[in-house]
């Protein structure tokens, strides 16, 4: 069987090409196809949105610190500087509700205000969904964690068009599992840093009480995981969710094989299919003796669903 090649276009951002029975260029040719959708992947991200508010001082000032932060607990977790995107910062755009719902029709159905977009490398936020600026930052963080994490695409045929192969941990499963992940880590970014995010985002003690509550309903399960694949193994927490937690940015999954190891054959594909449906995933929190009152949040979740499907 033939392989595919990579490239690595940003910071996280990889290429993959297709195998070569299927791709007819040559080296050269390919690699100059590769370096002009380099390009345009920098381009589509940043380019102004027809419509899109100016960003006030304010605003810049609290996404240069937490974009910041965000930087500093990837480097903490021994993920290398070269593997961080650069500029997450420009990828922003800001819009507002009409022009939100327009860009995503979808939006007028659902309550969530931000959304980020793996093929386009770009984040949408519409502050009017939000009854506070702490959750306005609060939810812009999640989706740069998500532009943080991981990111392969892959070339389609004859290299003028590509997919998303990968985000952190999603590719074709493991959605809920990613989402998890990320709402932790923004949890984990938040709590370490309260003080300074009290006047960056006014972040007050109510508003930190409602992050803590309102974290995704996976969140419960995958906590649950990370203690007792600790106490199994004898190590410390701490060690033990770094690396879930680094997984997100390295692509490194062999630690998920300690939830086999934990719960049986069969575990990890379990984990891998939360996210899709409601009934499965009640199913796999019997499965895993999650909570009756975690249960009860993915109602609330389906209601509003995964934004992301539609960006």
């Amino acid at each position: 069987m033939s392989e595919s090649r990579f490239y690595k276009i940003d910071g996280n951002t990889y290429i993959k090409t297709t195998d070569k029975e299927n791709n007819p260029l040559d080296l050269d040719s390919e690699e100059k196809i590769i370096t002009q959708v380099g390009n345009y992947l920098d381009s589509v991200s940043t380019v102004k949105i027809k419509n899109e508010r100016d960003k006030t001082a304010e605003n810049i000032e609290a996404i240069n610190g937490l974009d910041g932060l965000l930087k500093k607990e990837i480097l903490n977790l021994g993920v290398s500087a070269e593997n961080i995107r650069p500029n997450i910062v420009e990828t922003i755009h800001f819009l507002s509700e009409e022009d939100f719902c327009n860009f995503i029709p979808r939006a007028q159905e659902i309550k969530v205000g931000a959304a980020s977009s793996a093929a386009r490398g770009n984040i949408l936020i519409c502050p009017e969904r939000f009854s506070s600026e702490a959750q306005i930052y609060k939810a812009l963080l999640h989706e740069m964690v998500h532009a943080q994490s991981l990111r392969i695409l892959k070339m389609g045929d004859g290299m003028q068009n590509y997919s998303v192969e990968k985000l952190g941990y999603k590719n074709n499963s493991f959605q809920g599992l990613n989402e998890a992940i990320t709402d932790l880590t923004v949890f984990e970014i938040i709590k370490n840093n309260r003080d300074v995010l009290k006047n960056m985002i006014g972040l007050s003690d109510d508003e930190f009480k409602k992050i803590e509550k309102n974290l995704y309903p996976y969140c419960p399960l995958v906590e649950k995981l990370v203690d007792e694949i600790a106490e199994q193994k004898q190590e410390s927490r701490e060690d033990v969710w770094r690396s879930f937690e680094r997984g997100l940015f390295s692509g490194e999954i062999m630690h998920l094989r300690d939830i086999e190891n934990l719960k049986g054959e069969g575990a990890l594909r379990l984990i891998a299919s939360l996210g899709y449906s409601q009934e499965n995933d009640k199913k796999v929190f019997d499965y895993f003796s999650v909570e009756e009152a975690n249960k009860k949040e993915l109602s609330k979740y389906y209601k509003q669903e995964n934004l992301e499907k539609a960006a």
